[in-house]
């Protein structure tokens, strides 16, 4: 691929444009919203769809590795950096989603005619169902939020108090 005048065979590199946006918006916080026309205005020159997806995806990666952001899309708007209730949001839909690809792989497995595999990927079939399993297993049991009692407080008796007794 050629651009500005220089031949590269992996692409054209997208930290360059990653570093100019960083310039122009250096220091975002949770809760801070960066709008694309932002991103856009940073870069600094046209640039093609496909490669802005690109630029953008990168951005968020270096602000994720970099500072330990976590980056949310707001459709047609830009980003925004999750502040600590939105994090944990993500975090909850990462695990679900992770369970659920983990619940249809061993589905997957396990439906599978074992007659035709090696002892290695029969193994590995054994492996994946119980997995499965372990995490059914684990979600059954999992401790239980209790609901304690308000504890009754009893009156602090004392030298002066009447219900004392010498």
């Amino acid at each position: 691929m050629i651009a500005d005048g220089q031949v590269y065979s992996g692409g054209v590199p997208t930290a360059p444009y990653v570093d100019r946006i960083m310039d122009a918006i250096p220091d975002p916080q949770p809760g801070d919203v960066i709008k694309y026309d932002d991103i856009i205005n940073a870069i600094g020159e046209p640039i093609a769809e496909n490669r802005l997806r690109t630029i953008y995806a990168a951005y968020r990666r270096r602000l994720e590795h970099e500072r330990e952001f976590v980056v949310v899309n707001l459709r047609n708007v830009g980003y925004m950096v999750a502040d600590p209730a939105n994090r944990v949001t993500v975090a909850a839909k990462m695990v679900d989603g992770g369970c659920r690809r983990i619940q249809k792989g061993a589905r997957i497995a396990a439906n599978t005619d074992r007659r035709g595999l090696t002892d290695e990927a029969r193994k590995q079939c054994d492996y994946l169902t119980r997995v499965n399993a372990q995490l059914i297993g684990i979600a059954r049991t999992q401790a239980r939020i209790l609901e304690l009692p308000e504890p009754k407080l009893t009156p602090k008796l004392t030298r002066s108090s009447p219900l004392a007794t010498e």
